[in-house]
């Protein structure tokens, strides 16, 4: 097979990624929440496996069974627990694991343990669980066939998050609805067997494998052990989601033995214990979290359990304390995986309420927070930008239950599209540490609105600098292209790299801030560097630079690098007319640059290439003059394009050789495949430094059709430029581009835009 035909393949989704690196392997908001009402339609449920009724035995259990010291651990001195302190007090293990099963069963859970979730109506639950007691299972599309013995800790598939996944055990939770369903004890029984062959397998870690990971370089407290079941994240996810909907099944069932309750109880004991002692990064810290404060929640019976709940909190306290920023936005600057810390968050506050534990203003508050970055962010039809490793996400589904958590008719308003509450006191709004300019008409589902981006390079980052989205008329029509499937792949690396976005190739070369490994990459502690956000009454302006910081370069491997100063000023004359301006000045080599790591600086044609992916609606061929972007009957969008040098431009559409082009990533309930969208390339033959180009856009509602024009003039100084612009409407205007400043005359209006160094966000 040659290298295209390959490639070709596994766009198409017919190959299977491999191992993910260490940083990319977290789970998705999908996995762990509810999918919103807007969110993209779940995997297809896999095919009835016919159903083979079993005798009802109760699995072997090979196992030992928890000895005293289990019990001892408990507080006995506490009435409820007297049975199983006096068969302690005897020496009787088997007396003691009767005695504390009955106490299970029995007990008050308080609202910690939620009733069993309600069978989905009309729809039976029975074939999966039926597969997964044949030992099939089914993960993000990708099954395997086990039969009798589940290896737990081996990957039997090409799928490099398989034992991830299967760790996390929600096929068991297919086991317990099916026995819900039908009353047959095989699906307990399998489970059981299920259990214990995993207790057998997938032990915690040994002595040498917990020392090792002690000595990991620690950043922020997170330490983390490399065992293929024993991810910090994964024993999070246990905790927090499949073995308490395990219990709420399964706890009152006659079919399930003493021996299996007691010892799934021991074994989320041993789990909490070991999240006290390790934690992973960021948004797996919260998993982790939810999944200590359940534990705790559930069983206080163990004195040991205020420890799991004041871990929970202090942790979760302190970084949202560190890592929400004033804006609102997660220092990872995804919505996906902000949208864990939310979930999670919020999981852990109603726990807290039902179960009567103290409330955590300080965790309210940045909630609170948060859910403003969410609300400020949101985009016409409810959904939130797609901005580095993100699926499609429901604003409106986020602030609805924020809205009357905190009486904030503001939220109401946005998320209900106007019919409640009360509209913001703004439309645009910057998010100024993460960077973030919102260009918005209103909170409209038929607004223009443009999402700009120029913050420092987070969690789950591409190289996507100074790109932006927007929206005409409610239609989205420059576009992010989403995520791939995690791994090293090449549609991973054209994915989190500068092709795959709306952004700018300097003579071929793009950004590379992942390749470097010592700058400022995670986090900002004010604004970000060189973002701009002015708006006016008739214009705004957005602003942000690549190339002012060490580690911002253009490089690509095996081609050099070029230190180019790339700043892009995007101009919005309301409501529907938007100036991008992209300035090329020349750079030195930083100091703290190291030369040995940079190899040869080749001399070359310095020519820019500017890239907008598009979204997949019909187009006009480009010609000399522009293009256009959208179908007659809906609304539309104009392109016309100047540059200081020869300029042309191109259409490309699922291209594969000589290098991926052209494609968006489907969200990961649909797989994640590759699909054709329309990329505009617009190179502009630079003859020296400094340069400039410009693109300008025209949208028009359906039924109506304009055509923008602009053209370039140098100044008399270095870096002075102007664009004139006009529409067959009658608008003419102009912008004058310098260092510093951004001049803009239309009709009716004049407005001079300083670009200081310190004006992040004002």
């Amino acid at each position: 097979m040659t290298k295209t035909s390959a490639t070709l393949l596994i766009l198409l989704g017919l190959s299977a990624c491999v191992r993910q690196p260490r940083e990319e392997t977290d789970m998705t908001p999908s996995e762990v929440m509810p999918a919103p009402p807007t969110a993209a339609p779940p995997a297809p449920t896999p095919a009835p496996v016919p159903h083979t009724p079993a005798p009802p035995v109760r699995a072997t259990l090979t196992a030992p069974l928890p000895g005293l010291a289990f019990y001892q651990s408990l507080d006995l001195q506490r009435t409820d627990l007297a049975a199983v302190a006096k068969a302690v007090a005897a020496e009787d293990p088997q007396a003691a694991l009767t005695a504390y099963a009955a106490f299970l069963r029995a007990k008050d859970w308080g609202g910690a343990l939620q009733p069993a979730a309600a069978l989905p109506a009309g729809e039976a639950t029975t074939p999966a669980g039926e597969a997964a007691r044949l030992g099939q299972v089914r993960l993000l599309g990708h099954t395997h066939s086990y039969g009798d013995s589940i290896q737990w800790l081996e990957n039997p598939t090409a799928f490099a998050d398989w034992p991830l996944l299967l760790n996390r055990h929600g096929h068991w939770v297919d086991l317990a609805r099916a026995y819900r369903e039908t009353g047959n004890p095989a699906y307990v029984a399998a489970f059981e067997s299920q259990l214990v062959s995993w207790l057998e397998q997938a032990r915690i870690p040994d002595a040498l494998v917990r020392t090792q990971a002690a000595l990991i370089p620690r950043e922020r407290g997170h330490r983390r052990p490399f065992a293929p079941a024993w991810r910090t994240i994964e024993a999070g996810e246990r905790l927090r989601a499949a073995w308490p909907r395990l219990l709420a099944d399964l706890l009152k069932s006659p079919h399930l033995s003493d021996t299996v309750l007691v010892r799934m109880v021991a074994a989320m004991a041993r789990q909490a214990d070991f999240l006290v002692e390790f934690s992973g990064p960021d948004n797996w810290m919260y998993i982790e979290s939810e999944g200590l404060l359940t534990t705790a929640a559930l069983f206080p019976e163990f004195p040991r359990a205020r420890v799991w709940a004041d871990t929970a909190w202090s942790r979760v306290s302190e970084d949202l304390a560190y890592n929400v920023y004033p804006d609102g936005a997660y220092q990872e600057l995804t919505f996906w995986y902000q949208e864990t810390v939310r979930s999670a968050v919020v999981s852990m506050l109603a726990l807290a309420e039902r179960a009567g534990l103290p409330p955590e203003p300080k965790v309210e508050q940045a909630l609170e927070r948060m859910m403003e970055g969410v609300m400020n962010a949101r985009m016409p039809g409810g959904r939130l930008p797609q901005v580095n490793d993100a699926d499609t996400i429901s604003a409106d589904w986020i602030l609805r239950p924020a809205a009357q958590r905190f009486n904030r008719p503001d939220f109401d308003y946005v998320a209900s599209f106007g019919t409640r509450g009360e509209a913001p006191a703004h439309t645009s709004v910057a998010m100024p540490h993460a960077g973030w300019g919102i260009l918005r008409e209103n909170w409209s589902a038929t607004a223009n609105a443009l999402f700009f981006e120029a913050g420092p390079f987070g969690g789950h980052a591409h190289e996507d600098k100074l790109g932006f989205i927007l929206y005409a008329y409610g239609q989205p029509m420059i576009i992010d292209t989403g995520r791939a499937p995690y791994g090293e792949s090449p549609e991973r690396r054209f994915n989190v790299g500068p092709t795959a976005h709306s952004t700018v190739l300097f003579d071929g070369l793009g950004q590379s801030r992942r390749w470097w490994q010592d700058g400022r990459l995670n986090r900002t502690e004010g604004p970000a560097e060189g973002f701009v956000f002015d708006d006016r009454e008739a214009v705004a302006l957005t602003s942000g630079a690549f190339g002012e910081m060490p580690e911002e370069f253009f490089h690509l491997a095996d081609k050099g690098f070029r230190f180019v100063q790339h700043r892009r000023h995007i101009v919005w004359f309301k409501p529907d007319r938007w100036l991008v301006v992209d300035v090329f000045s020349p750079r030195d080599i930083h100091p703290a640059t190291p030369p040995d790591r940079l190899g040869p600086n080749p001399t070359r044609p310095e020519t820019a290439t500017s890239l907008f992916q598009l979204s997949d609606l019909p187009f006009s061929p480009p010609t000399p003059e522009g293009m256009r972007l959208g179908n007659t009957d809906a609304p539309r969008l104009h392109f016309a394009w100047a540059g200081s040098g020869e300029t042309v431009a191109d259409v490309v559409r699922g291209q594969t050789e000589p290098e991926l082009l052209g494609w968006r990533f489907a969200n990961m309930n649909e797989g994640n495949r590759a699909i054709p969208i329309p990329t505009l390339r617009i190179q502009c033959r630079l003859p020296a430094l400094p340069a400039a180009q410009a693109l300008f856009l025209t949208a028009d509602p359906a039924g109506r059709t304009r055509t923008g024009r602009v053209e370039m003039r140098k100044g008399e100084a270095p870096g002075h430029t102007t664009f004139v612009l006009s529409c067959d409407s009658g608008f003419a205007g102009g912008v004058r581009v310098s260092p510093g400043r951004v001049e803009v005359r239309a009709e009716g209006i004049h407005e001079i835009f300083e670009l200081k160094a310190d004006s992040g966000g004002r």
